[in-house]
């Protein structure tokens, strides 16, 4: 099946407040996920037969961008879904002039960590106990654009 990335809409947010609640640990709250709409933001979702599969956010400042969240449904893990997503954010930020993008990623999130190395981010920093449930560091990564 070919996956396709669209902008983030403000209909498509309490399905991505559901997909943060399968994903994450400490997910986002609608609320938090509206700032995902604003000028200063980028951020695609990926559906499938109505249901969001996946979806990718950043905030940008100037010229660089924090990538805030990568998610995939588990179902759908490992379909290129992650690749997708990625793809249109890099697009849209290089139209945007943004030059350098940051992201937070737990240290043992050793698939997350790949698909990452793979598009050249590269570890930068580190974070001590960044992630609760369960504690864990968080390894900050950079990607420069072209």
């Amino acid at each position: 099946m070919k996956y396709s990335a669209i902008p983030l809409e403000s209909v498509h947010i309490s399905d991505v407040a559901k997909l943060e609640n399968i994903c994450f640990s400490s997910p986002w709250s609608e609320k938090s996920l509206q700032m995902l709409l604003s000028e200063n933001s980028i951020a695609f979702v990926c559906v499938v037969d109505e249901m969001i599969v996946g979806y990718c956010g950043a905030i940008s400042v100037l010229d660089e961008a924090d990538i805030t969240s990568v998610a995939v449904h588990p179902e759908f893990r490992r379909c290129g879904i992650a690749s997708v997503l990625l793809d249109a954010l890099f697009c849209k930020s290089e139209t945007k002039g943004i030059k350098t993008l940051t992201l937070e990623v737990r240290e043992g999130n050793y698939g997350a960590l790949v698909l990452y190395r793979k598009y050249d981010f590269v570890p930068v920093g580190r974070i001590k106990n960044y992630y609760k449930n369960p504690n864990e560091d968080a390894l900050i990564m950079r990607k420069c654009l072209k």
